[in-house]
């Protein structure tokens, strides 16, 4: 028991007189609480990066299967920084229709193109695996063109 004073008295004095006592506990080591408040710290930057990257793929997934969504939300997008009036938001989003459009037609030139290249990596891949391994990746390659390839549109 360490007695909080400058003066120091004998136990017999402390006794007989009604001085209080203040006791110090011992010293708590300060590093449990740092590795708490730095494990909470990184567990929150882990959550936030992985909502994050959810955010930007579920964005990224949209732009793709739902192009024509596009012109409205970039239009509204600019009518803050260039504060555009209701009419300019119109001609803006009527020119990026237009635009939209004309990148699809060229898509469609150019997708079987692109898909003629994922068959032959698909094909040449194939060859070089097993029977099991094979249909593994026929799947994963499935997968990967309905999630990252936009959608064949009928004409």
């Amino acid at each position: 028991m360490k007695i909080l004073s400058h003066e120091f008295f004998t136990m017999n004095e402390i006794y007989a007189s009604n001085i209080p006592l203040r006791v110090t506990s011992a010293a708590k080591p300060w590093w449990p609480r740092l590795l708490a408040w730095l494990l909470l710290f990184v567990s929150g930057a882990v959550v936030g990066s992985g909502l994050t990257i959810l955010f930007l793929r579920d964005s990224a997934l949209e732009r793709i299967h739902h192009p024509e969504r596009m012109p409205a939300k970039m239009a509204a997008r600019l009518r803050g920084p260039l504060d555009l009036t209701s009419e300019q938001v119109r001609q803006v989003e009527a020119i990026l229709t237009e635009r939209q459009q004309a990148l699809a037609q060229l898509r469609r030139r150019v997708q079987p193109e692109v898909e003629a290249q994922l068959d032959l990596a698909e094909a040449q891949i194939g060859r070089t695996l097993e029977d099991r391994q094979r249909e593994t990746w026929r799947r994963l390659m499935q997968h990967l063109r309905r999630t990252w390839l936009p959608a064949q549109e009928i004409d």
